[in-house]
Order: C-alpha cells, then structure tokens, then sequence
C-alpha cells in the first residue's frame, strides 16, 4: 500500500509526515480488481481509484428473494405423485451411493416445483419478515383488517367504517405489545454481544442501510452530458485535480501595504491569565477512585 496523504515542509522541501487514508473496500471477489493512485501537483492528498473488470449491474441490484409456501399444498395428491416415483429403481436398487443421493434430491425437488412453486416475495411480506414480531397472529388480524378495508371501500356506511376503524386500532396495539415482548427477549438473550445489540438497537430504530445507485451520467462544466465510463473516469479525476486549484483562486489576496495589525480587534487586550499547574499520576488516581461505579 502507498500513502494517500504526504506533507512537506516548504521551507526545506522534506517530507514531514505520510499517512494511510481514504482507503476503498471491495467485496467484489469474482471481479478482477486494479487499485491505485493518482499524483496531484497542488494537493496533499493523492487520489484513491479502483477498477472492477466485467462488472455486470445486476451485481449492484438487490436480489430478488423467494420461497415456497407449504401452507396449500394439496397432501392427497402430493401422496399419490409420491406414490407414483419408482423408488426402487432409483433408491433401494442402486449399487452407486451418490447416484441414489441425486435421484432422491432430484425427484424431491421436482415434487417441491410442482405442488409448492418458488414465488417471488412480495414488498409487503418482505417488510413483515425484517419484522420478526409480526406472527401469525398479528397477520391473521392484518388480512382481517384488509377485508374490512375492502368492504368499507365497497360500502361506506358508518357500521363498515366503525368496523374497520376498531380493527385498524386493534391492529396497531397488537404490534406494538409484540414489540415490545420481542425486544425484551431479543436484548436479555444478547445483553453480552455488543454487535447483537446494536443490531437490535438499529432494529428498533428502523435503521436500514441505504442501497446505493451508482449514477450512469454526470455533467461536467461545460454543461455536456457524459456516459461513457472511460470519459467519466477521466473527467473525475480531472475534477479532483482542479480542486485545489479552483480553491486557491477564490483565495482573496491581501493588500500589501497593511500590516496584520490592521486586523486585529481594537479592544484592548485582556490582560488576565490562567495558570494551570502539573497534574500527577497519583493525583489523577485519587479523583478515579472517587468516581462511583454505575456499572
């Protein structure tokens, strides 16, 4: 690694100080990578770049995530299609072990893809199961409230608006008290694990770590549309190498014939001061063994 931060002196041209900053972090492994770093004349800080070859933007995407629901399956049929699998000849007849491993996954997948499909999450389920207090008791009384819904819809008599109204109500208080008994077990279960912790704090919080977007164009100065990804590398690296430049420019230069004086305050100066006297270890030692332990 070379340092991104190199400071030198201007009076002897020596470096004073280099550092290690502004570093990128990758998790890319099946992507060849190239890391760098480029020189600027008028800046201390070189800049950090990182290529990622063959870099498909479904990888960017958040995947799509499915399961099966195993609630209607139908179990006579499933019985009578199980029945219908020769398992002799794929199981209890074949010599080779591994083969009669994947003869037993392949027909239990095939039975899996017939009676219960994979099927996309919906956002609405997806958000109930980043929410493990909502049970099946708390989504029993949500569909309830979803038919009271249409039907106030439907009809909006005041019986159906009342109706819905105590069942929204109803609803509310029943995620709330679950809740509240989640994360009373949640933090007595991990009390010890300070990453748990935190991660149920976030949880309770609502926390969620944005998803970010790359953009696909910028526009430069000039005003112009940019989309090629050669053209945007480089007009990103021309633009961090201005920086200081354009900085230094908006400096206001001083007039030479004022002094520093100039600009000082004219109150007088306060001519008051503060002693502060050498503190020792065993000095410090005593106001810590005073301090009361909260712990």
């Amino acid at each position: 690694f070379l340092p991104t931060r190199v400071q030198i002196d201007n009076k002897t041209l020596f470096v004073k100080s280099i550092s290690l900053i502004d570093h990128i972090f990758s998790n890319f492994h099946e992507n060849e990578c190239i890391a760098g770093n480029l020189n600027y004349e008028n800046s201390d800080h070189f800049g950090t770049f990182l290529i990622i070859k063959d870099l498909e933007p479904s990888q960017l995407e958040k995947p799509a995530i499915f399961r099966r629901n195993l609630r209607k399956i139908d179990h006579d049929k499933l019985t009578a299609d199980f029945d219908m699998i020769n398992w002799n000849e794929k199981v209890y007849n074949e010599n080779n072990i591994e083969a009669c491993f994947e003869n037993i996954i392949t027909e239990t997948e095939k039975l899996l893809d017939e009676h219960a499909p994979l099927t996309q999450i919906s956002n609405r389920k997806l958000r109930h199961l980043c929410k493990p207090w909502i049970d099946e008791e708390v989504q029993k009384e949500i569909r309830k409230q979803n038919e009271l819904f249409k039907i106030k819809n439907k009809n909006s008599t005041e019986i159906n608006i009342e109706n819905h109204k105590v069942q929204k109500n109803k609803v509310t208080s029943l995620k709330r008290k679950k809740q509240s008994i989640y994360f009373q077990k949640y933090f007595e279960q991990h009390k010890n694990n300070c990453k748990k912790v935190w991660e149920g704090i976030n949880l309770a919080l609502n926390r969620t770590k944005k998803v970010k977007k790359l953009p696909k164009n910028i526009k430069n100065f000039a005003g112009q549309i940019i989309e090629n990804s050669e053209e945007l590398a480089n007009e990103f690296a021309q633009h961090f190498e201005n920086v200081p430049k354009r900085a230094r420019e908006k400096i206001v230069k001083p007039e030479q014939t004022k002094s520093f004086k100039d600009y000082l305050d004219k109150i007088p100066a306060n001519r008051n001061f503060l002693t502060l006297d050498t503190a020792f270890p065993h000095e410090i030692q005593k106001i810590i063994l005073r301090l009361k332990n909260n712990s």
